[in-house]
């Protein structure tokens, strides 16, 4: 009996994606704090590659919460990230942004996983801008990891931000995940919490067209350096271009925005795994928050 044909997905067949989820569990399990740590990458930075030091749209919530410093308005979104386009490496949140009284407020919650091995997270941040030239940001997370025939676990993690205008054309961004080295315990061991400990600056030879450079390093890991190029292609469309280092990898993103709705999509390829994909959606209240 002769065999049904391959139908292909993005390059991948449907008898290799059996083996490349096989393949991309086995590197979850084998790097548990890695996979303790996966959360919602902004479809305009983080999926991209980008340290996320430097970003500014309501997304920063899940990079550096310094960004939401410029928020205007209340804003709030939901997101979709696909790993390799395999549905079991699929991320799903919400997240919501108010400010209140000079201070930006948000909250978020993560869902990923499959059946035997899912992870939720929720996340509480507060930004605030303390001068014209300096954006700074907390954000507080509460981990669950859920795994089949073990004890469901639970952690509290803290990251931190800053942004500064060095001058009109030149800002820059650091971050810090989990800087307390806060760790797992399971099971009467121990396991890290990831720590990243990231840098961005950006030059802004026009108006409409950014550059950045960022460098990200994960404890115990080599460093990422990420290179990035921004345009405003029209008053409501931006795109955005990357190169990223450790494995070489490139990324394009989009945004859009018309009227209180935004859509933001970001697209990175592995010369090995494929292709990696966020998709999110904002909408912006029109009503603008008083300032005391």
């Amino acid at each position: 009996m002769m065999k049904p044909p391959a139908i292909r997905i993005f390059g991948i067949s449907s008898y290799e994606r059996p083996i490349l989820f096989c393949f991309c569990l086995s590197l979850i399990f084998m790097a548990p704090s890695n996979a303790q740590h996966s959360s919602f990458k902004s479809p305009l930075g983080g999926i991209l590659g980008s340290s996320g030091a430097l970003e500014k749209s309501p997304w920063a919530i899940f990079s550096n919460p310094a960004g939401l410093s410029v928020l205007k308005k209340p804003v709030g979104g939901i997101g979709y990230q696909n790993d390799f386009y395999l549905k079991e490496l699929s991320t799903r949140t919400a997240f919501a942004s108010v400010p209140f009284h000079g201070s930006i407020f948000s909250g978020a919650f993560t869902h990923s996983g499959y059946q035997h091995f899912r992870k939720q997270q929720y996340h509480l941040a507060l930004s605030k801008n303390l001068a014209p030239w300096l954006n700074m940001g907390l954000r507080f997370n509460y981990h669950l990891r859920y795994l089949t025939g073990r004890k469901n676990q639970r952690l509290l993690t803290l990251d931190a931000g800053w942004q500064l205008a060095a001058s009109e054309k030149i800002h820059l961004g650091f971050h810090a995940l989990n800087p307390a080295r806060s760790q797992w315990h399971i099971e009467g061991q121990k396991e890290n919490h990831l720590v990243v400990l990231a840098t961005s600056v950006d030059y802004r030879p026009v108006s409409d067209v950014r550059l950045e450079a960022g460098l990200a390093k994960k404890l115990a890991f080599p460093p990422t350096l990420s290179m990035m190029v921004e345009s405003q292609v029209h008053e409501a469309v931006t795109i955005k271009g990357t190169a990223v280092s450790a494995p070489l990898r490139f990324g394009l993103g989009t945004g859009i925005i018309w009227q209180s709705l935004g859509f933001e999509m970001g697209l990175m390829h592995h010369e090995t795994l494929g292709f990696s994909s966020a998709f999110g959606l904002l909408y912006h209240l029109n009503h603008t928050t008083k300032k005391p």
